[in-house]
């Protein structure tokens, strides 16, 4: 959730255009926004910079962090509960798995993996993700999932070694394919 003053990749302005913030052009397009008691942040390590954007700021959000998640998905549904919703939508951010278990994450680059491994505090395991998705299905009406952030690292380094072998690709070819991870 981040605005574009605060950030210029366009694919984390979702929420905040969806709360009502931002590129005046898409939220215009949203009929209802949603309000911040909307929403649950389930599995950040931490809250990122935008959060600390000026609009953003004085909104109050829900956090479920991995360590109360880890045992159970009860603060989640609870949550839920709460706030009785007719519909839930999933907004399923790979960032929120642990590097250390998933490396198909921008910031789990081969070039600096170690230094961000080092960096970066322990995120939500695969498996408790899935639980809590699991939980929070048999519970409520999922009507929507969406999945983000994926960068396979090995599929790219593939897909430049491919490029360069014989019968394949170019034998004379020296540079690697770039990549755009501005999306």
């Amino acid at each position: 959730v981040s605005i574009p003053e605060d950030w210029p990749h366009h694919h984390a302005h979702v929420l905040a255009n969806l709360l009502g913030i931002g590129d005046k052009e898409f939220v215009a397009e949203v009929p209802r926004p949603f309000k911040p008691e909307q929403v649950l942040f389930v599995g950040l390590n931490d809250m990122m910079e935008a959060l600390h954007s000026k609009p953003l700021q004085n909104m109050k959000f829900d956090i479920a962090t991995p360590d109360d998640i880890e045992e159970d998905s009860s603060k989640v549904l609870q949550w839920l509960d709460s706030r009785k919703p007719s519909k839930v939508i999933v907004h399923f951010d790979l960032d929120v798995l642990d590097l250390r278990e998933f490396r198909s994450l921008l910031i789990a680059n081969p070039d600096t993996y170690d230094e961000m491994v080092g960096k970066a505090p322990k995120a939500s395991s695969i498996e408790t993700i899935i639980r809590v998705l699991q939980d929070v299905a048999k519970a409520h009406d999922v009507a929507g999932l969406g999945i983000t952030e994926h960068f396979p690292w090995d599929a790219y380094h593939l897909q430049n070694m491919l490029q360069r072998l014989p019968l394949l690709g170019d034998i004379n070819k020296k540079d690697k394919a770039p990549f755009n991870w501005i999306f």
